[in-house]
């Protein structure tokens, strides 16, 4: 069992930081590109007196980067 075991720890090794880069680059795209776009949606719907639309979005920014701050966690980043 213990060749078996030895044979598949560097494909497992592999694939684990194939994961982690991609959790890495997930959390770059969730913080900027998805926390920028609420925001600035937000602040247009501020301007235009839509308060209620501003709320919600800035939650979702928020909801957005805390995404971002845990898959930027887990990916060890």
């Amino acid at each position: 069992m213990g060749g078996a075991k030895n044979r598949f720890r560097p494909k497992m090794v592999s694939e684990t930081q194939k994961v982690t880069e991609l959790l890495g680059k997930f959390a770059v795209t969730e913080d900027k590109a998805h926390t920028d776009e609420y925001n600035r949606v937000a602040m247009a719907a501020k301007a235009e007196g839509h308060a209620d639309v501003e709320a919600m979005l800035c939650a979702y920014a928020a909801q957005e980067k805390e995404i971002a701050d845990s898959a930027r966690k887990v990916a060890g980043a």
